[in-house]
This record gives structure tokens, C-alpha cells and sequence, in this order.
């Protein structure tokens, strides 16, 4: 065989060898960077995960402590509210207080007017008795003395 001949044969071999191994060489890339691509992907999803479940804790986080505040302050006006209603309960208890007080010294000021009426009332009586008996007495005299009232 011609020494042409083989190198062509020889050249055509070697570029379709070097053709496959190309080929072969550009699959093996393509595998590599779509398996590069694939774990790129699974770290993208992993960390979106792993963001959204640290916002998600965040925010709950954010909601308990923001509840926490909430309730310190309900119990906060809890207190405030029952200490209002202390005073309210002490007042009220001071004003039924202070009426009963009142109606008792209504109830003595009436007994005391009562006795001072029918002390005043005795008072007359006896004044009208004693005008009487001096004017009886006054009569009296006049008659044992002889003289006239106008003596």
C-alpha cells in the first residue's frame, strides 16, 4: 500500500479519533457542568430554605416578643384598673359613710329639737303657772295689805 495512502488513511483515523475524543471530551464538560449547575441548584433551594426558615423564625420571634410586650402592658392597665377601683370602692365607702354619719346627726338633731321644743313648750307652761300663781300671790298681798295695785 502507498505510504499516501496509509497517511491518509492514518490522518482520516486520527481526526476521527480526535473527533470522537472531542465528543466524548464535550459530554464528559457538558455532564460536569450540568452536574455543577444541579448541586448549584440544590445549594440555591438549601439556602432559600434555610433564609426563609431563619425569617420565618425571626418572625416569630418578632410576634412572641411583641405578644410579651402586649401582655406587660394589658397587665400593666390590669393593675392600673383594679388600683382605680380601689380608690372608686374607697370613696364609695367613704360617701355611704359619710350619709349614714349625716343621717344620724339629722336623726340627733331632730331628738334634740323635739326635747327642745318640749322643754321650751314645759318652760311656758311653767311660766304661765308661775304668772299665774305670782299674780294670785300679788292678789293677795293686796287684799292682806288693804292697798290698791295702783298703791
Amino acid at each position: 500500500m502507498n505510504p499516501v495512502y496509509i497517511a491518509g488513511i492514518s490522518a482520516a483515523v486520527t481526526a476521527a479519533l480526535t473527533f470522537a475524543l472531542l465528543r466524548f471530551l464535550d459530554r464528559l464538560r457538558k455532564k460536569d457542568a450540568e452536574s455543577e449547575a444541579q448541586r448549584i441548584l440544590l445549594q440555591a433551594e438549601k439556602d432559600a430554605a434555610n433564609r426563609s426558615k431563619e425569617a420565618e423564625l425571626e418572625i416569630k420571634e418578632k410576634a412572641l416578643q411583641q405578644k410579651t410586650e402586649t401582655e406587660a402592658e394589658m397587665a400593666k392597665l390590669r393593675e392600673e384598673l383594679r388600683q382605680r377601683e380601689r380608690v372608686c370602692d374607697k370613696r364609695e365607702e367613704t360617701a355611704v359613710q359619710q350619709s349614714e354619719d349625716l343621717r344620724k346627726q339629722e336623726r340627733i338633731v331632730e331628738s334634740t329639737q323635739r326635747r327642745l321644743t318640749e322643754k321650751l313648750e314645759s318652760c311656758n307652761q311653767s311660766r304661765q303657772e308661775l304668772t299665774k300663781l305670782l299674780d294670785m300671790q300679788r292678789q293677795a298681798l293686796h287684799e292682806i295689805s288693804g292697798l290698791t295695785p295702783s298703791e
